[in-house]
């Protein structure tokens, strides 16, 4: 079985529960304040490895508690820790989270410190290998690190999460692009997409246009999911729950995806198995605590 390798973002996420998020101006009381581990590329490396996946983490920490609180978390999740460094000129990297009654959230996160992290190591990477990152890194890192894995024939997927434009030089190496409906409106010059809305996804998707032998999965919360490949465009069901935090949700879907992946599961039912895991995500509070073990997606999946 190959392993999965996610470069990303490594952070300890502060949230806080609200009944409603505040308007401008305004100052309102909130209740559960939380110091829980997240960043994105270490959610989605825990999500990977609960799912069954051997995972390899490269990023940064610095050199105080939260960076020793994180990088404990990710050793006792079976996550190899050999490419996360210990800095001393950066803080560990913090993400500031409401979260209303619904689970809905609004997250600010400190971009003074996300990594200024060079991919320096191809040892790190194996051939057949599956890949993961997002722009919580430079996107020169992610251009190196998929530029490598090219080298080793690895399957590279990458999620434009935070938004931000993907530009040709990344979306050569792209094998499967990963986005919600803000980054595909973000990504298409839109400015909304409608997940309700099927035929606005679609069209959406087509202004998209990604090359040939590429894949595009969007995700949509309540409303399900669209993979999109050069077979065709297929819908996936949402799996009805009640949600209390969807903080972690694309971070559970990028990673049970590109665990399945590594696993030989075909990229749709890959797919599938990915949204079963971001539903079980959205009933916890939390990044990285809240994803999901194999053995909960396999009992819905």
């Amino acid at each position: 079985m190959s392993k999965v390798v996610v470069v990303g973002g490594i952070d300890m996420d502060i949230t806080i529960s609200v009944e409603r998020h505040p308007r401008p101006g305004e100052e309102i009381s909130g209740w559960d304040l939380t110091f829980l581990p997240g960043g994105k590329g270490a959610n989605q490396a825990v999500a990977a490895a609960r799912a069954g996946a051997e995972v390899r983490m490269i990023g940064h920490v610095g050199h105080d508690p939260f960076g020793d609180q994180l990088i404990t978390f990710l050793k006792g999740e079976s996550v190899d820790v050999t490419g996360v460094e210990r800095v001393s000129e950066r803080a560990t990297g913090m993400a500031f989270i409401t979260i209303d009654r619904n689970g809905e959230n609004t997250i600010v996160y400190d971009g003074t410190l996300l990594p200024s992290l060079s991919f320096g190591n191809p040892e790190l990477i194996d051939p057949g290998d599956v890949l993961v990152s997002q722009f919580e890194v430079p996107v020169r890192t992610v251009v190196e690190f998929f530029t490598e894995g090219r080298r080793k024939g690895t399957l590279n997927i990458f999620n434009a999460a935070p938004p931000h434009p993907v530009g040709p030089d990344l979306m050569r190496l792209i094998d499967v692009l990963i986005v919600n409906e803000f980054e595909l409106a973000a990504l298409t010059g839109r400015p909304s997409v409608d997940p309700a809305d099927r035929a606005q996804v679609e069209r959406a998707l087509e202004l998209l246009s990604p090359p040939d032998g590429k894949a595009v999965i969007v995700t949509l919360g309540a409303h399900g999911a669209v993979v999109a490949d050069e077979h065709g465009t297929s819908w996936i069901q949402a799996r009805p729950v009640r949600a209390v935090d969807t903080t972690g949700a694309g971070d559970a879907f990028v990673g049970a995806l590109s665990a399945a992946l590594a696993m030989g599961r075909p990229l749709h039912e890959a797919a599938r198995y990915a949204n079963v895991s971001a539903s079980i995500a959205v009933t916890r509070k939390g990044g990285g605590p809240a994803m999901p073990l194999r053995e909960e997606v396999e009992r819905v999946y």
